[in-house]
């Protein structure tokens, strides 16, 4: 009798299921959309994510579609889930790169790799990638509403970038390899001429030339920080460095 009970059970339940399945594929994609923005909003990511992707197969009209491969994007965001975010988001402008929602879309992206910036060491590539994908908002998009969002974004990317790149240079200098410490302080003077660490850069690019023998570059860089930057730290240093360097001649 348990068996008989068993199979009987089983039965109903694979019932049930077909019914179900059959009742979901007679869904219009507006009312599936509807479900999945309700599964959303309840954390149910991963069924959201189903029922947005059996939108996009019946949508044949293409009503529903843009706004279901965003959701999908979004849910995988929402989630922390960044990097399949970005490739659903990248999916979305390449499937509708004229879309009224692209520019959110791409600056979402940029936010994607945004959030995975954990700290200078660890987060060099989503730092690189946050850098590319806001700048690629703001030339493509240049009246899209989180402008100003991402320029703020995008200026705090690079001063991170700059940061990461004198530490770089420092270690350089500090193991006297010269010409690979002028080769990180000068990239930062001409990629991020508005960081903050631009003073930082020119004093030990000024150093360094000074250390491999480049007399004349090293006072060129230590007359433009004194110049540009006459509240900085080092620049009774710098001065006087320079004047030791101009008895030189």
């Amino acid at each position: 009798m348990k068996i008989f009970y068993f199979f009987l059970i089983l039965s109903l339940i694979i019932s049930s299921c077909a019914s179900s399945d059959k009742a979901d594929e007679q869904k219009e994609p507006s009312v599936l959309y509807k479900e999945a923005e309700e599964k959303i909003k309840k954390g149910s990511y991963e069924e959201a994510r189903e029922s947005l992707k059996k939108v996009i197969e019946r949508d044949a009209e293409k009503s529903y579609s843009p706004v279901a491969q965003i959701r999908t994007a979004d849910s995988y965001y929402d989630e922390g889930k960044f990097d399949e975010a970005i490739e659903e988001y990248k999916r979305f402008l390449s499937l509708y790169p004229h879309n009224k929602y692209a520019s959110y879309v791409q600056y979402q992206i940029g936010m994607s790799h945004f959030k995975q910036i954990e700290n200078i060491d660890r987060g060099h590539e989503h730092l690189e990638g946050a850098i590319r994908e806001f700048e690629n908002l703001i030339r493509n998009y240049p009246r899209n509403p989180f402008i100003e969002e991402a320029k703020e974004r995008l200026k705090k990317c690079r001063d991170m970038a700059a940061e990461y790149e004198f530490y770089i240079g420092k270690y350089y200098f500090k193991k006297e390899s010269y010409n690979a410490a002028v080769s990180r302080f000068e990239g930062i003077i001409k990629k991020y001429p508005q960081s903050s660490w631009v003073p930082e850069a020119l004093y030990y690019l000024g150093l360094s030339y000074k250390e491999s023998g480049n007399i004349e570059k090293a006072k060129e860089s230590l007359k433009r920080l004194t110049s540009e930057y006459p509240n900085y730290r080092y620049n009774r240093d710098a001065e006087k460095t320079l004047s030791r360097l101009e008895e030189k001649r």
